[in-house]
């Protein structure tokens, strides 16, 4: 089931905003996959697409928490730190085909991550910013 944007993921700042669309809307590509049930490295592929776009948009995040002094910075750094590898192990699992063929699971952690992510952590950045 793919996930609507909600207003109040709004970051405050045009370009994050658009980066967390973006996002979204690979996660909702991924999730699709897997509730179609889409091949292995069709579903590999879209992981390494929101990798890449996660990537991206992380580093942007991070030079926006340089720039601030953000206090709470190397929590936020830590936490983007923690998804890329995760995404490259599912992405070899799925290759190596050492995940079943219900692969709800790992859709299930990608959006609760990207939900975490905006209400907790970028949510919090985006307080800290705009209280400046």
């Amino acid at each position: 089931m793919a996930i609507e944007w909600r207003e109040k993921w709004a970051f405050g700042d045009d370009r994050v905003d658009a980066e967390h669309i973006e996002i979204l809307l690979v996660v909702n590509q991924v999730l699709i996959a897997f509730e179609e049930r889409a091949s292995r490295p069709a579903v590999s592929a879209l992981i390494q697409a929101l990798i890449k776009r996660a990537e991206d948009h992380f580093s942007y995040e991070e030079h926006l928490m340089s720039d601030a002094e953000y206090e709470d910075r190397e929590a936020h750094h830590n936490e983007h730190q923690r998804l890329i590898p995760a995404l490259y192990i599912m992405v070899s699992d799925l290759l190596i085909s050492a995940i079943s063929d219900d692969n709800s699971a790992i859709g299930r952690y990608i959006e609760r991550w990207f939900i975490y992510h905006l209400e907790k952590d970028d949510a919090e950045l985006s307080a800290f910013l705009l209280s400046r």
